[in-house]
């Protein structure tokens, strides 16, 4: 496997690139989008994301 393929996906959201295929995305934008997801927040995967926003007081 090599260094190139780690850590990545599609960009979310989805987005197509100038040559018309889609974008992909990094390791750090993939763990940002875990850590802005409320458990059962995607309807698909409810138990997809983290529970940051029960600990963490924004005011």
């Amino acid at each position: 496997m090599t260094k190139e393929f780690i850590g990545r996906g599609w960009s979310f959201p989805p987005k197509v690139g100038p040559q018309g295929g889609l974008l992909l995305t990094n390791v750090d934008q993939s763990i940002r989008i875990i850590l802005m997801t409320s458990i059962g927040q995607r309807m698909m995967r409810t138990t997809s994301g983290c529970r940051i926003h029960e600990t963490v007081n924004v005011p």
